[in-house]
């Protein structure tokens, strides 16, 4: 078996292993790839979220998103870029 992962960073992949005479190392590339990062998965760390929605911070101010990008590509292959309308407290 060959265990594969697919994201914007690249594609990443095991060796090739056989899981009848190993199965320990199944279950150990199995759980390294369930406990990788966002930012290893290339997912946007930038935004956050909490109970009131997604948000963002500069210099100190918290801007909160509304929840429907405004902007996004939909296609497997692409930059990553999507807008959201975004509102400054007060």
């Amino acid at each position: 078996i060959q265990l594969w992962i697919f994201n914007r960073s690249g594609l990443y992949n095991s060796e090739k292993f056989n899981i009848y005479k190993e199965p320990e190392r199944f279950v150990k590339v199995f759980v390294s790839y369930a406990m990788i990062s966002d930012t290893e998965l290339g997912l946007n760390t930038f935004i956050k979220r909490n109970s009131n929605g997604r948000y963002i911070t500069t210099r100190d101010i918290r801007i909160s998103l509304e929840d429907k990008p405004i902007a996004l590509i939909k296609a497997i292959v692409y930059r990553g870029t999507t807008c959201y309308r975004g509102k400054r407290p007060g």
